[in-house]
């Protein structure tokens, strides 16, 4: 059975109101699938437009199995008011430089 398999099962049946089962914790076959389908798929909320107050700073933040960080945001030269005051960076982005990390 494919992890992907063994999770959907888990999911269909484990108990409403319960925590997860064990194994989205721990077996690093459902961590690899979390990375997969949603961390390195999705746009993720890394930071708000205060962190990078200057045109050119960057912040960076660790995505998945990276010990570096994996993604970053950058600032426009200027942005216009009505943009909101928030950042994404997907997690396969590399960063080259970094002026702030968390």
């Amino acid at each position: 059975m494919s992890s992907r398999s063994e999770m959907l099962d888990l999911l269909q049946s484990r108990q409403k109101l319960f925590s997860l089962p064990q194994a989205f914790y721990k077996d690093p076959a459902f961590y690899e699938l979390d990375l997969d389908t949603i961390f390195y798929r999705e746009w993720i909320l890394a930071g708000v437009e205060c962190e990078i107050a200057q045109p050119g700073e960057y912040i960076t933040v660790p995505v998945g199995r990276a010990r570096s960080s994996s993604s970053a945001t950058t600032r426009a030269r200027s942005a216009p008011s009505s943009i909101p005051a928030a950042t994404a960076a997907r997690g396969s982005a590399p960063a080259t430089r970094a002026r702030r990390e968390r």
